[in-house]
């Protein structure tokens, strides 16, 4: 037993610490304000597929917004729908492809994205002002 414990400690120090770092700020990257750091960040996440399914939502998500930051709301549209495709319960990524879907004057379906966002969290009291404009 004790073999094996010290070989699980010794088998930690083997992980490339570098790989860690650049890891640790790929994300913080892709959670940056800055658009085009958010896209190749989140690249960068996404093309390595070592995250957990939560962990590509979020990537897909953040992604999406930098794409929506640079007004290019078809790649935004993809990339929250692959998102809300891992993780169908979070309302952000839901308002956030409403959102494009309004930018682009597609309004029944940001009604539709809009109203699943009130689905999921009925408190979420801006989007209810969002959906209110989208059918304006």
């Amino acid at each position: 037993m004790r073999t094996a414990a010290a070989f699980f400690l010794a088998s930690l120090f083997l992980v490339p610490l570098p790989a860690l770092a650049d890891s640790d700020k790929d994300w913080d990257d892709c959670a940056s304000d800055d658009a085009d750091r958010m896209i190749a960040a989140c690249d960068r996440i996404i093309a390595e597929g070592n995250e957990r399914k939560v962990n590509f939502a979020i990537a897909y998500y953040n992604r999406g917004l930098g794409y929506q930051k640079k007004g290019d709301h078809a790649k935004a549209i993809a990339d929250f729908t692959r998102s809300i495709k891992i993780n169908a319960s979070d309302p952000q990524t839901c308002r956030a492809r409403g959102s494009s879907y309004a930018d682009i004057s597609e309004y029944d379906l940001a009604i539709a994205d809009y109203t699943e966002t009130i689905r999921l969290d009925p408190n979420f009291a801006d989007i209810y002002f969002d959906r209110g404009w989208a059918y304006a």
